[in-house]
């Protein structure tokens, strides 16, 4: 094995810590002859460091999701319908299956139009 030239502090390996959760590494200068007890005071300050990385991107995941909602909630409208209006039913096609008809891409999405007769809930009519 070859190893790295020793440093002032008689350093002469890098162990390297990947984390795939925040998708970084960590380079930590160590000696060939350490033990795994030694290293263990490294852990706590890299967990630390992982927290904060993981706070920062909820904090992050939490504005976009603020933003999206406003975004939806200013192009979102209501619709209430009242007895007597006209409205059209969207259709869904399905391949191959004869609908109203026509078949395949040439069936039409929206039938109708349908007269509302009575509002049963406030959604339903």
């Amino acid at each position: 094995a070859v190893w790295l030239p020793r440093t002032q502090r008689r350093h002469d390996a890098i162990w390297v810590v990947v984390d795939r959760l925040t998708k970084s590494a960590h380079f930590l200068p160590i000696r060939k002859d350490y033990s795994v007890g030694e290293r263990v005071i490294e852990g706590p300050k890299m967990i630390e460091v992982t927290n904060a990385k993981v706070a920062i991107a909820k904090e992050k995941l939490k504005e976009a999701r603020t933003c999206q909602k406003s975004y939806a909630d200013k192009h979102c409208r209501s619709l209430e319908f009242q007895p007597g209006d006209h409205v059209f039913w969207k259709v869904s096609p399905a391949r191959g299956v004869r609908c109203f008809g026509i078949k395949g891409k040439l069936s039409p999405h929206f039938i109708g139009p349908f007269e509302i007769l009575d509002r049963v809930g406030e959604v339903s009519y």
